[in-house]
């Protein structure tokens, strides 16, 4: 009662912060919509079950792609929020007949409005979602609770020991949980979860992107700076401006969150690049030195694009950006020191030569050149990519197969 008390309260501190956070993530990306997030939702006028998935951000909207489809195939209409404008966009384009809205604030009343709007009768949440409000209103609502392709770094595991007693009763709302990894498995059971199975990492069996209309956007060497994060992109443009062979290779900067443009197009003008935007002109002109892809979920496009693929969100700490789609691309991968997220991923894909790790922006950069001009080298990497990446699959069968099960068990307990 006490925890609650407490959680309760700094969570109602927090909202002017939230709100705040909310209004700069969305400059760029149209109107927030401040009601969805105090759980004014659209109302579910539906007569088919509701199943609701939650997805943060683009990727996991990405990786859930699998499951909704097959929800809708069985019958059931999609309730899918999101916390990012990239994930809404993203769903509105993909799912134009599901509930879509912003997942409210962990507020009580807020999320108890939610709830009672939309009518849920099984969630999914993906990956890392921890609100305590969230997952017990669902639990005492008779929602019962997947949490798939899940994880629990190990900076995360560490900060969660502070609020032990209040993680325990968060994991425990979870009738189902499928980790990516033994590791997450293992973090997550110390929390007490119960029915933990590892089944493997979602992003691993995503549907093979549409090859693009132009494979080359450019007849030089082309580096693309994937997902980057503020701060990181002057790393790499001041490193390069420093380079004797910087006029031989062509550049496509694709950041994580597109809505930089302007904080971005200034960066290249400090710099004396010739910059074009994605979002005016499709493809870049003879004088183009460096690519600003400014659009959302294209991203595939620029991994086909590409001889070299440098990921960001790794070259400060970020802790990381998952580099299994680049695993899907054309281009050899050169990830940063600030993989904290996915340890164990990258290191696997180090061993098995799919991948190399480098210290700093300057390193990936003498990298990248040196790939350039080792082709078999670089061959051998991209090969090794695939290999890897085909190698990890199948963890789509097992969710499957445990959603099947969670939906089976509220189905008997609905016909009692």
């Amino acid at each position: 009662m006490l925890n609650r008390l407490l959680y309760n309260t700094l969570i109602l501190l927090s909202t002017p912060y939230a709100l705040w956070r909310l209004y700069k993530r969305y400059r760029g990306s149209g109107a927030v919509p401040w009601r969805e997030y105090f759980g004014f939702c659209p109302p579910n006028n539906s007569k088919q079950p509701l199943l609701w998935i939650h997805s943060v951000s683009l990727g996991e909207a990405i990786a859930a792609a699998e499951l909704a489809k097959q929800m809708q195939a069985d019958g059931y209409r999609l309730l899918l929020t999101y916390t990012t404008p990239a994930a809404r966009d993203w769903l509105r384009q993909h799912y134009p007949e599901a509930l879509i809205t912003a997942l409210p604030l962990d507020l009580p009343a807020a999320v108890r409005l939610f709830f009672r709007r939309t009518r849920p009768v099984a969630g999914i949440v993906m990956e890392a979602e921890y609100w305590y409000n969230l997952l017990s209103v669902a639990k005492a609502s008779g929602i019962r609770l997947m949490l798939a392709n899940a994880r629990l770094g190990t900076k995360n595991a560490r900060r969660y020991r502070y609020i032990a007693l209040l993680m325990r009763r968060m994991v425990s709302c979870f009738d189902i949980i499928a980790a990516q990894t033994e590791r997450d498995a293992g973090r997550l059971r110390c929390y007490g979860a119960r029915h933990v199975q590892t089944t493997g990492n979602l992003k691993f069996d995503l549907p093979a992107a549409p090859v693009v209309e132009k494979p080359r956007l450019c007849a030089k060497e082309t580096i693309l700076l994937a997902a980057t994060r503020q701060g990181e992109e002057r790393l790499f443009l001041t490193a390069n401006k420093g380079n004797p062979n910087k006029d031989k290779a062509f550049f496509i900067l694709a950041p994580r969150h597109p809505h930089r443009r302007d904080e971005l197009v200034a960066l290249c003008q400090q710099q004396q690049l010739q910059c074009q935007l994605r979002s005016e002109q499709l493809t870049p002109n003879a004088d183009c030195q460096l690519y600003l892809a400014d659009t959302l979920g294209e991203m595939h496009k620029w991994y086909a694009a590409c001889d070299i693929a440098i990921i960001g969100g790794s070259f400060l700490p970020y802790g990381g950006q998952n580099p299994i789609e680049a695993m899907q691309g054309n281009g050899a991968i050169i990830v940063g020191p600030y993989m904290e997220n996915y340890a164990r991923l990258v290191k696997q894909a180090v061993r098995a030569g799919a991948l190399v790790q480098v210290a700093d922006a300057t390193a990936a950069l003498q990298q990248a050149r040196q790939l350039l001009s080792d082709q078999a080298a670089c061959a051998n990497m991209k090969a090794a990519a695939k290999q890897f990446y085909q190698k990890c699959g199948g963890a789509l069968e097992q969710h499957l197969i445990l959603l099947q099960r969670l939906l089976a068990v509220r189905e008997a307990t609905d016909g009692r």
